[in-house]
């Protein structure tokens, strides 16, 4: 989207890396503008010269706004710049969202239900919701994780587009909210280098509106190229471990049996995935939330090396 006019271009990805782009984070709202929808309002947002009544509206002028006062000709943003009627490209942009984020100049994160404090604000109160007293929702969503992770600049700004801090300046008060080691976020660490139990308990409290996001959205943070196959519910999930399989990581299978059982965990998975009777585990996890741990159990896992699987074939 060009930052001025509010009107979509078409190129490859390796075209607006050159020319350099701005890409926003945001939680989704319930009506959203979609990609068929932005050419209708392209005008209007030109000719607003303030904020705009319509919040979906004002987020996307506001993100534009902010990009150009930084230089930047080019924003990408997912709901306008993603053709969701077309499943071929859905397919193509889940599996390449995560270096649409780690290749923009800067990442605009937009939290709608933060308002910037007029105090000295430290740790975890930062991020406060004015909405629900908790922590911004922006950290409860799926697909929010690897937009955390995959910029090298993130920059947050409340409902009222003024400047939080980056990711590297906030970085032990988004370790709080989190749990994500302040040496990933302000990469004195390579994020990847963690295990990947410590990657999914990052992932263990989070949710997405369709099931299968869940593993989706965790595709570029293990750095997987898999199909989407909406419909396929849990199922996702465990096709996601099958693959991390092959990373060679036993902390892979250190992940915590719900309390409901068995028989619940692996309800709705398709029987060809999942031979098992009422009371027997599997290897892998039915869930995200199985990961969950503890602060003190996620760093004694982030610095285990793995010892590696052999994987002998059946005849």
């Amino acid at each position: 989207m060009n930052t001025a006019t509010f009107e979509l271009h078409t190129s490859t990805q390796i075209d607006f890396k050159e020319r350099g782009y701005a890409i926003l984070s945001h939680r989704w709202g319930s009506d959203e503008i979609l990609f068929s929808q932005i050419g209708k309002f392209a005008q209007e947002m030109r000719d607003t010269k303030d904020r705009h009544g319509l919040p979906q509206l004002d987020k996307i002028l506001g993100a534009c706004i902010t990009a150009r006062k930084q230089g930047l000709q080019w924003m990408w943003i997912d709901n306008c710049c993603i053709n969701k009627s077309d499943s071929s490209e859905l397919s193509e942009s889940i599996n390449s969202m995560f270096k649409w984020y780690s290749d923009a100049v800067v990442c605009l994160t937009y939290l709608s239900d933060v308002r910037k404090s007029s105090g000295t604000t430290v740790g975890s109160q930062v991020f406060r919701s004015f909405e629900t007293g908790e922590k911004s929702l922006w950290f409860t969503r799926g697909w929010t994780l690897q937009e955390l992770l995959a910029p090298g600049k993130l920059l947050f700004y409340d409902t009222d587009w003024n400047y939080l801090g980056s990711k590297r300046e906030l970085a032990e008060s988004i370790e709080d909210v989190t749990g994500i080691a302040a040496h990933y976020l302000t990469n004195e660490k390579d994020f990847r280098t963690a295990c990947i139990a410590a990657k999914m308990s990052w992932a263990a409290h989070r949710e997405t509106t369709r099931e299968e996001d869940m593993a989706y959205s965790l595709f570029g943070i293990f750095n997987l190229h898999l199909p989407v196959q909406y419909g396929e519910g849990k199922g996702a999930f465990l096709r996601l471990q099958d693959a991390l399989i092959a990373k060679n990581d036993e902390s892979l299978f250190a992940w915590k049996m719900p309390l409901e059982g068995p028989g619940v965990a692996y309800q709705i998975i398709p029987d060809s995935m999942v031979d098992l009777g009422p009371d027997e585990w599997g290897l892998l996890a039915p869930s995200p939330k199985c990961e969950e741990g503890s602060p003190e159990r996620r760093r004694e896992l982030a610095v285990q090396s793995p010892s590696g699987i052999i994987m002998s074939p059946q005849y």
